[in-house]
């Protein structure tokens, strides 16, 4: 008589439940291995930061010891960096640098190629995801947007005459709205404006409706705000995109008084806007 074979193979209901439980471990797993990513990219930034602050603090004290006080410039900037041995990717980096009358380095804000920003002030450094490094690029580019002969312009109308142009002109100042994490952004002339809108979201994958958290960089009276927008949509060209459309007030960033409109603080009132309308 022949043997019986004593290999057997898995049931359905063996195969489906450890199915199951790899889902679930694979559920348990992702978001974690997700944050440390993001803790990692964080610290190498972080790193990168304080290579800088150091890099710069080096070379403005030699100059100071030479009787001269150094000029931030993007020759500088470039000296700084390979001093500090990073290389960020187009218009990242160093983006603001000051120091008092003893060449001491007071302030050092530095965007990563992962987009994550980190500033120095006075011993001190923090971590943001953010858009639009500096509070001297976004006034460049509301000097930049201002030249434009028209009330509105979006980042979703890439069709638009007159956002290619402002897109050229940027290009001309060596700024990169998407590069600096701008994916969505909108000039808006009226009221006592204009403005500048921008979110790090790419609106044109969203649902119209749906609400977004905005910053908001009001060229005219040089304040900086957060507002939410209901995503609407627009046509140029011929092509149907989103772009912002009404605006609400976010209380916290918009009430009285002036000092809760500041660019660092515009920045912490995004985050607290993000949390509430994820």
């Amino acid at each position: 008589m022949k043997a019986k074979s004593r290999n057997k193979g898995f049931t359905l209901v063996e195969v489906i439940v450890v199915l199951v439980i790899l889902g679930i471990l694979i559920a348990l797993l992702v978001p974690a291995l997700t944050g440390y990513i993001e803790k990692a990219r964080e610290k190498s930034a972080l790193a990168e930061c304080r290579q800088c602050v150091h890099a710069a603090q080096t070379l403005a004290s030699e100059k100071y010891g030479q009787g001269i006080m150094m000029e931030f410039n993007n020759d500088v900037k470039k000296e700084i960096q390979d001093l500090a041995e990073v290389s960020p990717e187009g218009a990242k980096g160093i983006q603001e640098l000051t120091w008092n009358d003893r060449a001491k380095v007071t302030r050092l804000v530095y965007v990563s190629d992962n987009d994550i920003t980190v500033r120095y002030e006075n011993g001190v450094y923090s971590i943001s995801r953010n858009s639009l490094a500096s509070e001297s690029t976004l006034q460049e580019i509301g000097k930049i947007a201002e030249t434009i002969s028209v009330n509105n312009m979006d980042s979703g109308a890439v069709n638009g005459a007159y956002t290619k142009e402002f897109l050229a002109k940027l290009k001309e100042a060596g700024i990169d709205l998407e590069a600096m994490g701008a994916r969505s952004w909108q000039y808006a002339k009226g009221g006592n404006g204009p403005f500048l809108y921008w979110s790090p979201v790419d609106i044109q994958g969203k649902d119209t409706g749906t609400k977004v958290p905005v910053m908001r960089y009001n060229i005219g009276t040089k304040t900086f705000t957060v507002w939410i927008s209901s995503i609407t949509e627009g046509t140029t060209g011929g092509k149907t995109f989103k772009k912002f459309g009404g605006y609400a007030e976010y209380r916290p960033s918009t009430t009285s008084p002036k000092d809760e409109q500041t660019y660092d603080k515009m920045y912490q009132h995004y985050q607290e806007a993000c949390d509430k309308y994820k």
